[in-house]
């Protein structure tokens, strides 16, 4: 072969490596990572249908494609991929923290009766009693003034807290493998995922943002919504105050709405314009954007919910699961144990220790006879 033949096939094989690259790329996963389900149980039918369902939203030819612009998974936050029982919510765990562990903050005494009231919720196990509209209320009014960078950086600072109830865990670490692997193998397939949540809404932003701020941006969270202000605002009602060069954004006192049930039907709506396909969620709060997917006009929607089965990895709750499995089938949405789907839940250096909390479902062990209290929530409950 002479210089000029060789020559050419270089430039040949350039030009496919380039047409592969650019190719490849197109579908690639973010930080090398999605490219299949991991975490999951060998066999398991619900990982199979995922990756099924996926792959004929992915064929051209197939009855069951969707255009990249319409391929929209929607997941709801707590207890569908990152941990809600230990005790309850991160909201309310960070929210009682505030109230009663931090030394920079000081509530008033209907604050600290109020926010001891969930605690001792959280002991018995009773907290899913307390309104859900009056706690976010709270929330908003215990972390009115703060700027969107200080409330960013106290939950960041939370998070790195160690839950009750678990050995090797922290609020950071606290996300379901599997479902992460799930949300990265939607979005390595050209799914614009988003997160759907009861939580506030710049809570979840702060929350979310270091395991999967990549594949889900700020842009893409939806949750409860607080009032926001002007630092220099005061009382004056914002359809009368300029923002001024030497304002910042601060946290308001109020709640907007919270984000539950038909009103995550509205704001997908409000926010993305169209429906789902693809929905992810853990409760009856979920089933009405679950609903919404299968609702879905154009193509054929799919729904999954997660069963809080397992006793061994996490504070399951089998009877209430076994209800609620029942309420999905007849609903026509899938159900995932996690007890027989997920490999693992957190890892498999992360154990339970019932000795730190009250057992899920308020039946306490007997060698549990309350939540943990520091010496800093009890001066402040004498005070």
């Amino acid at each position: 072969m002479n210089k000029k033949s060789l020559l050419i096939c270089v430039v040949i094989i350039a030009i496919c490596a380039v047409i592969i690259v650019f190719c490849s790329g197109k579908t690639a996963a973010p930080k090398g990572q999605g490219a299949d389900l991991e975490y999951w149980t060998e066999g398991s039918q619900v990982a199979q249908s995922i990756k099924d369902y996926v792959a004929g939203v992915c064929d051209e030819k197939s009855s069951s494609y969707v255009p990249e612009e319409d391929r929209i998974a929607c997941f709801d936050m707590d207890g569908t991929f990152i941990a809600e029982l230990y005790p309850t919510y991160f909201d309310t765990c960070m929210f009682v923290y505030r109230v009663l562990e931090d030394d920079s903050y000081t509530g008033d005494a209907e604050m600290q009766e109020f926010a001891q009231m969930v605690r001792s919720k959280m002991n018995d196990g009773t907290v899913g009693e307390v309104d859900m509209q009056e706690l976010a209320r709270h929330f908003a009014r215990s972390y009115a003034g703060m700027t969107m960078d200080e409330f960013e950086a106290y939950v960041k600072e939370f998070k790195t807290h160690e839950p009750e109830g678990f050995d090797n865990l922290t609020y950071e670490t606290s996300f379901y493998k599997p479902m992460i692997s799930v949300i990265r193998y939607l979005k390595a397939n050209n799914f614009r995922v988003y997160v759907v949540s009861g939580t506030e809404r710049m809570t979840v932003r702060a929350l979310l943002k270091d395991e999967l701020g990549d594949v889900v941006p700020p842009e893409c969270i939806i949750g409860s919504d607080f009032t926001l202000a002007a630092s220099g605002q005061e009382d004056t009602p914002g359809i009368e105050y300029t923002f001024a060069n030497s304002d910042k954004v601060v946290m308001g006192d109020d709640l907007i709405v919270k984000n539950l049930k038909m009103n995550k039907v509205s704001a997908i709506q409000r926010e993305l314009g169209k429906d789902p396909v693809l929905v992810f969620g853990n409760s009856t709060g979920d089933f009405a954007m679950a609903q919404m997917a299968l609702n879905n006009t154009k193509y054929e929607g799919r729904a999954y919910m997660l069963l809080c089965d397992d006793t061994e990895r996490d504070y399951g709750k089998p009877e209430k699961a076994a209800s609620f499995k029942e309420k999905c089938e007849a609903a026509g949405y899938i159900p995932v144990s996690m007890k027989d789907d997920f490999a693992t839940i957190f890892g498999d250096n992360v154990k339970l220790n019932p000795s730190k909390r009250p057992a899920a479902g308020g039946e306490t062990p007997d060698n549990v006879t309350e939540f943990p209290q520091t010496q800093q929530t009890e001066e402040k409950k004498a005070s």
